[in-house]
């Protein structure tokens, strides 16, 4: 159920939290880095998205992230990491190039395969640790960008069961930071 709340459009959730940071919004507060330094919206739903793609299909399963399926293309984006450490211009220049239909889609299709993931993981395998030749693995495929090697160190150590809180709680934290940037821009809930 948490993890229904997080994001939009699935069966039985007509008002998750998605759709509470996005209501009433047009592309412009979308893309809006409000403050140097600051995240915008668009950043924010393309980095959940990442986390959760990389620790449900890479950390929780070996299926195989979702952004293989053509995403990064539909996207309009070259990146595989999941932003962290990214400059302020990193930040701008993906906020106003990410084509954010496809972006909603992709950060859609992430949640669906997490929640199958999840519904077929053994508890037993919960209770294993990411290993250093896994983190190794995601460093090797570009998960972590320039300034962000420091996260697969705080990974490796972590057992799998830590990653469901990516799926959930690090979105809540973010949507959470996307309500703060509507404000800063401008459009805080309610208005």
């Amino acid at each position: 159920m948490q993890h229904l709340r997080v994001h939009t459009g699935e069966p039985g959730v007509q008002d998750g939290a998605q759709n509470l940071v996005l209501r009433g919004l047009n592309e412009e507060d979308i893309r809006l880095v409000p403050i140097e330094g600051q995240n915008s919206i668009a950043w924010l739903l393309w980095h959940m998205a990442r986390c959760e793609d990389v620790a449900a299909n890479d950390v929780l399963s070996d299926r195989g992230q979702v952004l293989d399926d053509s995403w990064k293309t539909a996207m309009g984006i070259t990146r595989r990491d999941i932003g962290t450490g990214m400059t302020p211009a990193e930040v701008s220049e993906l906020s106003q190039r990410i084509e954010l239909d496809a972006l909603l889609s992709y950060r859609s299709a992430v949640a669906t395969r997490s929640r199958d993931v999840v519904d077929h993981i053994e508890d037993s395998y919960l209770e294993s640790h990411m290993t250093p030749l896994e983190a190794e693995a995601l460093r090797d495929m570009g998960t972590f960008a320039q300034h962000a090697g420091w996260v697969s160190e705080l990974w490796a150590p972590k057992p799998r069961l830590w990653f469901l809180w990516l799926l959930t709680g690090h979105n809540y934290m973010h949507l959470q930071e996307a309500l703060t940037v509507r404000s800063l821009g401008g459009r805080p809930l309610g208005l």
